[in-house]
């Protein structure tokens, strides 16, 4: 992930339900992704394909400072999105602190990234995002967002 200009690496996975790592309740973050591979290692986690996803949480952070005159980038915020509710899960706080009620904003981001795999060949959803859209997926990020990054410097 890219957070205050610098990479962290954490380890999110993927299951029955989804999460990231955390020891006494906080994210485990590396300096360096064979960091993350050693500590995987010693813990016996199976990193499967060791495929990673770039988490952009400043550019997450940036567009919900400037959404009234950004572009909605799809990819950004839907990777964001997706990582908090991780994230939160992991805690036990999904529920309380993620508004999970904004299905209809996370379908458009999640159809506005065009994968491969649903979207026809030849096609390309480019969705139009009004103000009041732009505010709500903010109103759905920024606290959660708020509350990861103060994590990240503990």
């Amino acid at each position: 992930m890219r957070v205050d200009s610098r990479d962290v690496f954490f380890l999110w996975f993927t299951d029955e339900a989804d999460g990231v790592v955390l020891e006494a309740g906080n994210l485990v973050t590396f300096s360096t992704l064979q960091e993350c591979i050693d500590f995987a290692e010693t813990r016996h986690l199976d990193l499967g394909s060791r495929e990673s996803t770039v988490v952009a949480i400043d550019q997450a952070r940036d567009w919900i400072e400037h959404f009234e005159t950004s572009p909605v980038d799809a990819r950004v915020l839907l990777n964001t999105w997706n990582m908090l509710e991780d994230y939160l899960r992991s805690r036990g706080s999904s529920g309380e602190s993620f508004p999970l009620g904004e299905n209809d904003l996370y379908e458009k981001l999640f159809f506005a990234n065009n994968l491969p795999s649903i979207t026809p060949s030849g096609q390309k959803f480019a969705p139009d995002w009004s103000l009041e859209e732009k505010q709500r997926i903010v109103a759905a990020l920024k606290q959660p967002l708020s509350e990861f990054h103060a994590a990240l410097l503990r």
